[in-house]
């Protein structure tokens, strides 16, 4: 491993020049390999063992982030190692006045500083491409309803005084309470996210970015499970990480009252929102809307260019992700720029884990023949009995 470290990070050449006992200090100083520990909260759960097992994965893996090649053991183990010892050759070196210009000084020197500007230039990707990478790990193995993965990292010493560079997988559950709304008391959890350095933290939202009157103050966020349930029927494949960046940076919509919503992003995409309500300076997410369900900019839109009622809406299964990315809706130029008019055009655009490449085909014409022919509640009855086939079609754009 030494020798390739050494080569991918450019200092071959420079460490060949140094003297060969210089050489085999260097050699045998690596730092002993990062572990992950498990502390007693996650000792018995099996996401946290996975998440273990892809750290010893991760150490040993290039980073895209960097384009030297190193992985995360060859940068700590060998070139970290390698400055710490050169370092301290070189303040040796003007401590005890040497010439700098005597015996080997110069190569060694040369190879400090080449290993330096190796640092200097790639230090920063490696180690956020590799903290990101474990992030990104407990972040999807996490679920916002029962258990955030959270990581910190501190040196330990070791029996050969050598020190050790240590991350110890944590796992927090969030509060549970009851909050009185509407007609009573329900079920909701405390909303968290993984913070990078600063572990879990506590969502809270300001008054004023909600835009609820009256002094401006921090707001405690809580979910129903209703949320995730309504989700994961609209959006098969919704994960954490994309449920936590929206709560973590949050895009607030229009409000009605101690009502409002607020943005449900997938990546890039805006998918649908959470339905948030204030009460007594607290938020509860009570729902999720699809971007085209009743109550959000979309279906205003929907009902003002092209009359959808949310009947029409619900007959046709717009009011779910699969008739926009598995079906051959995309591929018609007319119906895309009738919905990239109403909001829901980048709906069209996704490409998504899970959907088969090859789209159904058929319903982008039935869609048209029922726009066309002027939807609405009461023509219901008769759309139903004019095809069957087509009907079908319909009911099985609507499956999961």
């Amino acid at each position: 491993m030494f020798d390739g470290a050494i080569k991918r990070a450019g200092l071959e050449s420079a460490f060949r020049r140094i003297p060969q006992k210089l050489s085999e200090i260097l050699r045998s100083n690596r730092l002993p390999t990062p572990q992950m520990q498990l502390d007693a909260a996650a000792q018995s759960d099996p996401n946290a063992q996975a998440i273990v097992q892809r750290f010893g994965e991760l150490i040993y893996e290039p980073l895209d982030e960097d384009e030297s090649g190193l992985c995360f053991v060859e940068y700590f183990c060998v070139v970290i190692a390698t400055v710490v010892v050169l370092e301290s050759f070189e303040k040796a070196l003007h401590e005890r006045r040497l010439d700098p210009k005597a015996a080997a000084w110069p190569d060694i020197l040369h190879l400090t500083n080449q290993t330096r500007e190796f640092l200097e230039q790639h230090e920063a990707n490696i180690n956020d491409g590799f903290l990101y990478r474990i992030w990104l790990e407990c972040t999807v193995r996490s679920r916002v309803n029962e258990c955030i993965f959270w990581f910190d990292l501190h040196f330990v010493a070791t029996s050969g005084r050598k020190r050790a560079l240590q991350f110890v997988l944590r796992k927090y559950v969030p509060e549970r309470i009851r909050i009185n709304a509407d007609s009573g008391a329900r079920p909701a959890f405390r909303c968290c996210v993984f913070d990078g350095p600063n572990g879990v933290r506590e969502v809270s939202w300001n008054s004023t970015d909600m835009g609820i009157p009256g002094e401006s103050r921090e707001c405690p966020v809580y979910m129903q499970n209703h949320v995730l349930e309504q989700l994961v029927r609209r959006i098969p494949f919704y994960d954490h990480l994309s449920v936590a960046d929206s709560l973590q940076n949050p895009c607030f919509a229009q409000q009605h009252g101690d009502h409002f919503l607020v943005e449900y992003r997938y990546g890039e995409y805006k998918l649908g929102y959470f339905v948030g309500l204030h009460l007594a300076g607290r938020v509860l997410l009570k729902t999720f809307l699809f971007l085209t369900m009743q109550g959000t900019p979309e279906s205003d839109l929907l009902r003002r260019n092209l009359r959808l009622t949310r009947c029409d809406i619900e007959f046709m299964h717009l009011d779910e992700l699969s008739p926009f990315i598995e079906s051959d809706v995309r591929s018609d130029a007319e119906l895309t720029r009738i919905f990239q008019e109403c909001g829901c055009g980048h709906l069209l655009a996704m490409q998504t884990p899970g959907f088969p490449e090859q789209c159904r085909r058929g319903y982008a014409e039935s869609l048209r023949k029922y726009l066309s022919s002027g939807p609405s509640w009461h023509k219901l009855g008769r759309r139903l009995g004019a095809s069957v086939e087509e009907s079908q079609l319909i009911r099985d754009m609507g499956a999961p």
